[in-house]
């Protein structure tokens, strides 16, 4: 199989090439989100799982800034090559269900989704997740349209799912999607018989087998921590704002489009069409991703990563849809370029926002979506002057404590190396998430400062909040020192607003946790 196929348009591979670039680009002019720090962090700590997601994403990051050194670019450098390569399985994948026209109509809409070009850009394992997912329904499409049921595209398609859920607990939605497909389609029930889909699933739980030992030796802790947070009754707001996730992720019209697609599936299927194999492949992996994503959402636990694939789907069948419509030429046109032109507005204010305050449009940080991307150097240097003083006095030099793992992570990354902050040894982090008796993420499993015998003991500790209120520590932070009090407060400001609010506390004295 070729990387690069023959039949795809010259002007749109080399479209597909400067967008590479340019996201090359924007991911080495953006700071890093917290999100994206974490991941960095949890590089430095490599294990075969996480609280939130599989192993693949951080020892990406780890391998990256390794080649490319500590800085955005490294740690971003493989999202885009990423996003090139879902682009040209997309065109593969649908020039097989649909035809070339399709094919290049659907990867040219989808490339000025914001959702595809954010995960052009940013690290996220959710997106890295849907490559590789992209790439299971392809070995998938081709296995059941072969006759020798020991055809190679079956362990092929077990080893895509299997790295599609090492990247993200959403990699899940592949091996239920071709469960749902050899038992939902007359087509391919027979398929359940032959040992091929089996081998498949088998390969996909092989490769997800460390991750399963990494649960069992920390007792299911993750898995029992999400489950507890799961609300016992429907929330109706929070379903309401996964549903506002969406039409943000895919633009307005691209989003309405989308449904518009869906249903009009759903519709085909129930009338069982003859030879509408490629609508039916495609719904059996959206609908579980659908639906998995809106339950999840009720539940207080919705994301995109869950309906990352169902979006993606469900623009696959909107690109099939359009060219088959009954609408006239004109219709289309104009239908096309204002979902166009809407998409890429939106893709240009999540990824560039400063373009609209050079153009005079004057809004809040906080409802900015690329909010998250701003302000962590200028918090790093911010923070600098307060922790040399405190090593300066006569309790030497501090550790540092953040109040989430997120902030924890950001503020080690961009930190100057050379800043007089106390670490024992390599292992343990310059800023510590704050020490819990109930595990709630993987720092619990990392180096502590409240271990028995800790080298901490006596030291002062600097813990730092981007809580907008300065709210001082926690009583499981604060009852493990003598005495806590605020030292510093500072707002980050760009462009002549606030993006927000760093406070600083001295806690004095550490002695540990009492029983």
């Amino acid at each position: 199989m070729r990387f690069f196929p023959n039949d795809i348009p010259r002007a749109v591979l080399a479209g597909l090439f400067i967008l590479t670039l340019l996201r090359l680009v924007l991911g080495a002019a953006h700071e890093l989100s917290p999100a994206e720090a974490r991941l960095w962090a949890e590089g430095r700590h490599l294990a075969a799982g996480y609280w939130d997601h599989g192993p693949l994403v951080p020892l990406l990051a780890r391998i990256g800034t390794a080649i490319f050194g500590q800085n955005s670019f490294g740690l971003r450098v493989w999202m885009p090559f990423f996003s090139l390569g879902l682009s040209l399985l997309i065109f593969r994948l649908v020039n097989s269900l649909f035809g070339d026209k399709t094919a290049v109509w659907t990867v040219v809409v989808l490339n000025f989704t914001p959702l595809f070009n954010a995960g052009g850009v940013l690290l996220l394992p959710g997106a890295v997740s849907l490559f590789f997912w992209t790439l299971a329904l392809l070995m998938i499409w081709r296995a059941v349209h072969r006759a020798d049921p020991r055809t190679r595209y079956w362990p092929l398609a077990g080893a895509a799912m299997g790295a599609a859920w090492l990247a993200s607990p959403a990699g899940i939605l592949a091996p239920l999607g071709l469960v749902v497909l050899l038992t939902g389609s007359r087509r391919w029930r027979r398929r359940r018989t032959q040992r091929g889909p089996w081998l498949a699933l088998g390969v996909c739980l092989l490769m997800a087998l460390p991750m399963f030992l990494w649960e069992i030796h920390h007792d299911w802790l993750p898995w029992r921590h999400h489950w507890q947070s799961l609300s016992h009754a429907p929330r109706v707001g929070e379903f309401f704002a996964w549903l506002g996730q969406l039409t943000g992720a895919a633009s307005p019209l691209v989003f309405l489009g989308l449904l518009w697609a869906l249903w009009h599936s759903v519709l085909r299927w129930r009338r069982q069409a003859h030879g509408d194999d490629g609508g039916t492949f495609l719904l059996a992996f959206t609908v579980p991703s659908l639906v998995l994503g809106a339950g999840l959402a009720l539940l207080g636990e919705g994301g995109l990563d869950w309906t990352a694939p169902a979006l993606l789907g469900c623009g696959l069948l909107l690109a099939r849809h359009w060219l088959e419509t009954d609408w006239t030429p004109a219709t289309l046109r104009l239908a096309l370029k204002a979902g166009l032109a809407l998409a890429a507005g939106y893709s240009v204010v999540l990824l560039q926002p400063d373009l609209l305050r050079h153009a005079g449009l004057t809004w809040s940080y906080q409802l900015d979506p690329a909010g998250k991307l701003r302000g962590w150097k200028q918090a790093a240097t911010e923070c600098a002057p307060v922790i040399t003083a405190t090593a300066a006095g006569p309790d030497g030099e501090p550790f540092l404590i953040a109040d989430s793992q997120s902030l924890a992570a950001v503020l080690e990354f961009y930190l100057a190396p050379d800043l007089p902050v106390f670490q024992p040894d390599g292992k343990h982090p310059r800023v510590f998430a704050p020490a819990r008796v109930i595990a709630q993420d993987e720092t619990a499993f990392w180096p502590r400062y409240d271990a028995a015998g800790s080298p901490y003991l006596g030291r002062t500790a600097l813990y730092i909040t981007d809580d907008d209120r300065g709210r001082p520590p926690h009583a499981e932070v604060r009852d493990g020192f003598d005495s806590v009090k605020p030292v510093a407060m500072f707002d980050l400001m760009r462009a002549g607003q606030p993006v927000r609010r760093l406070t600083i506390f001295a806690c004095a004295g550490w002695h540990g946790r009492p029983l």
